[in-house]
């Protein structure tokens, strides 16, 4: 496939263009830090979407899309694609802070794509960081 293609419209007629499209998701998902008294929103926390295998090295995988939370505790992920995906703290902040999810959730993307607000994920603070 061409990686440009040039057209000359003409008044009255039409080009049909095949090219591959494949749908892609818009990922919402609320990030909180557990306190005594509840949970409060936690911002600038880095994210990971993982695809499922890539931890275990498996080929085609795909990259990890990453995310950051805003001042709202929300992480948006954009442009997903379909496929099975482990929501992931960055190693780096959460050895540096301590952070730890007890669950972590699995993101199942579907191949028709869309908006999709996931449950909570509830960050922890290990024991003897802080």
């Amino acid at each position: 496939m061409p990686d440009a293609l040039m057209l000359t419209p003409r008044q009255g007629r039409t080009v049909p263009i095949r090219i591959a499209m494949s749908f892609a998701s818009e990922i919402e998902i609320p990030v909180f830090f557990a306190t005594s008294d509840g949970f409060r929103p936690i911002a600038a926390i880095l994210l990971g979407l993982v695809p499922m295998g890539a931890a275990e090295g498996a080929d085609g995988a795909g990259p990890v899309i990453a995310a950051r939370t805003g001042h709202d505790g929300i992480a948006i992920f954009g442009a997903v694609p379909p496929g099975r995906y482990t929501l992931q703290i960055d190693p780096d902040q959460a050895a540096r802070f301590g952070l730890r999810m007890d669950e972590v959730p699995v993101v199942e993307v579907p191949a028709s794509g869309g908006y999709m607000l996931l449950d909570r994920a509830i960050l922890h603070v290990q024991e003897g960081t802080v």
